[in-house]
């Protein structure tokens, strides 16, 4: 396994919590790419990006589900609660759904409605990211920003 990839895999197991299935357009693996993507840019500076295989095998890897997105258009019903999976669509990401919200907010200011239990995990997390980059960045030396 490539050094990246291998990079990528302790990442997802590190910061994603098995939960209950989560349906929105949010999780869609394009979605996640994005954000693990802006994370990396912006909080540990990579120019590196990595692609949308790359993270559905990660995830794949790590024994998750990640929705994938089809060209035609998904019908409304699809996204209601309740709702049976369509035959098109059963590839799911099975997540805490916040997980990867607040850790897109590790690297933004902290909005002033958030109660002290969220800034805390926050800066819980920001910890646990140090602790993760300090630990695995000589899996990405020939990406890391010079």
């Amino acid at each position: 396994m490539k050094s990246e990839r291998l990079f990528l895999k302790r990442f997802v197991s590190s910061f994603y919590e098995e939960s209950r299935r989560v349906r929105t357009p949010k999780n869609a693996s394009p979605v996640i790419t994005q954000s693990i993507n802006e994370l990396f840019k912006k909080y540990f500076g990579l120019k590196y990006e990595f692609e949308n295989e790359e993270v559905e095998k990660a995830f794949k890897n790590c024994g998750f589900e990640i929705m994938g997105v089809k060209k035609e258009e998904i019908p409304r019903e699809f996204w209601e609660p309740g709702n049976h999976l369509f035959a098109a669509f059963q590839k799911f990401i099975n997540i805490k759904s916040l997980t990867s919200v607040n850790l897109s907010h590790t690297w933004k200011k902290h909005k002033p409605n958030y109660s002290e239990e969220k800034v805390t995990e926050i800066e819980m997390l920001r910890v646990r990211l140090d602790q993760f980059w300090n630990e695995n960045k000589n899996l990405m030396v020939n990406h890391i920003k010079r």
